[in-house]
């Protein structure tokens, strides 16, 4: 944290968000709106690490992402619908889910600058898969129609409940922020990670081979994970770890 007229000045962080849309009630022409959100946990991890919050809408213009660029400290991506296939060059699977293009979009644009300038970022989840295909990678549409996954990666428990277990790399960043080869993690997922993507290398898999984190060794901070630590680490404070590491980073 940078010091500035004797304050302590916490680092920002931009954290992207999510499209929802509501129907505006006696306004037929303007029909359905779409508006922005971001889960309060998200915040609240960052703000625990001693980050400092902002949330962006998905706006799919390059000046605008680097303006925020510019403004913030480090990038935290959230999760979401489904991925876009168009991203990797594919047509849709038939188990495709709702696609939030927008999202999509300004994610993919913005991951491309923040690796580029070597800006330490965090995707969990879908922000995990949309890191690796920003990178160049690819992910399955869906594991259960085109692996052999033996592993029920979409819990109906709610997200404040681990599931199953991950392996993690010993050798990797990871390792260093968790300080074990095992963890027990939630997953809300039916897509997953395929090809790696440009830089990053595999560093958890879930038992069935299932791909659960990667990041990009010769990045200051560059980690994505299946999984939402946010949604545990209020109760599991071993989950708070990864977001006081990138946070850390982000003073750096």
């Amino acid at each position: 944290m940078e010091i500035f007229n004797g304050m302590v000045q916490k680092p920002i962080i931009a954290v992207t968000s999510r499209t929802v849309y509501r129907e505006i009630p006696g306004k037929p022409l303007v029909g359905i709106q779409p508006d922005f959100m971001v889960p309060q946990n998200h915040a609240e991890c960052i703000i625990r690490a001693g980050g400092a919050p902002v949330f962006l809408p998905s706006i799919v213009e390059r000046n605008y992402c680097k303006t925020i660029l510019s403004a913030v400290r480090g990038l935290f991506i959230m999760g979401g619908d489904d991925m876009d296939p168009a991203l990797f060059n594919e047509e849709p699977h038939p188990k495709l889910g709702l696609v939030d293009v927008q999202k999509g979009n300004f994610e993919f644009l913005l991951i491309r600058m923040t690796l580029d300038r070597d800006m330490p970022v965090l995707g969990v989840c879908g922000g995990h898969q949309m890191l690796n295909i920003a990178a160049g990678g690819t992910i399955y549409q869906d594991i259960y129609s085109q692996t052999d996954s033996t592993i029920k990666h979409r819990q109906e428990l709610t997200q404040s409940v681990p599931s199953h277990y991950v392996t993690i790399e010993q050798d990797s960043k990871l390792y260093e922020i968790h300080k074990t080869m095992e963890l027990r993690v939630n997953s809300t997922h039916h897509q997953a990670v395929r090809d790696i993507g440009e830089g990053f290398v595999v560093t958890a898999r879930a038992k069935d081979g299932i791909i659960e984190a990667i990041e990009a060794p010769e990045k200051r901070f560059a980690i994505g994970v299946q999984w939402h630590p946010e949604s545990l680490a209020a109760d599991l404070p071993a989950f708070q770890k990864i977001f006081d590491a990138f946070v850390e980073e982000c003073t750096k």
